[in-house]
């Protein structure tokens, strides 16, 4: 029930539309055909919902440092700069912290590939965009070295998650991360805000030109 479902993917190359396709649910014979999408705030409190009767005790923003040989003692700190440590005694230990987890190294599962985390920028927007709300797709939108991935999320909310190649100028110039014209926004970003602005227009379902500008736009 807090999920939203998706009903396709619509990708833009350069402001065209390249790819654009409904999902086929009857080929799938599961109780939800489509695929649903979730925020993670909702996935924590249902998780939370479920454990509460089972006296688990749910500990968040924190790290591991080290578990003992036999699996059993975990030792964790405090996720700030002179966070506490503390420790705990525990049957099961889940890393559920990436890649490069101290969980998926200590199962002897390496990870080759290298992660940089600037590479992506995520922001909640809220847009007023030419797309109908109820054409619930994922928008993929190319250009230039940038991918930006977008959901509606409520309304006129739009998850955004942004890709980029160049690693060094995000922290140099902060009028350098500006969105290609035909994105559905366009802000300057500085360090996790941004500036509200009007954008450049966006081509519609029906062909017509669909103008959207970003009212807000925050940054984790």
């Amino acid at each position: 029930k807090a999920g939203q479902v998706l009903n396709g993917d619509r990708y833009y190359v350069d402001g065209e539309v390249a790819v654009d396709w409904e999902y086929d649910t009857t080929t799938l014979k599961t109780h939800y055909p489509h695929p649903i999408k979730l925020d993670q705030k909702h996935l924590i409190a249902i998780m939370h919902r479920h454990i509460d009767p089972h006296r688990i005790r749910a500990v968040e923003m924190v790290r591991l440092v080290d578990n003992t040989d036999d699996g059993t003692t975990i030792v964790w700190q405090d996720r700030q700069q002179e966070g506490k440590e503390g420790k705990l005694k525990a049957r099961y230990l889940v890393g559920c912290d990436g890649a490069t987890s101290l969980v998926r190294r200590l199962a002897g599962i390496p990870c080759h590939e290298k992660v940089e985390s600037s590479k992506f920028i995520m922001a909640d927007a809220k847009l007023h965009w030419s797309i109908p709300p109820h054409l619930n797709m994922c928008f993929l939108l190319l250009s230039k070295g940038y991918a930006v991935c977008a959901h509606l999320m409520l309304d006129d909310h739009w998850r955004l998650t942004v890709v980029h190649r160049h690693r060094d100028k995000l922290h140099i110039d902060p009028e350098w991360f500006k969105l290609p014209s035909h994105l559905p926004h366009h802000a300057d970003v500085t360090r996790g805000s941004a500036t509200s602005s009007t954008a450049p227009t966006l081509p519609s379902d029906q062909g017509s030109e669909g103008k959207t500008d970003v009212t807000t736009a925050t940054f984790p």
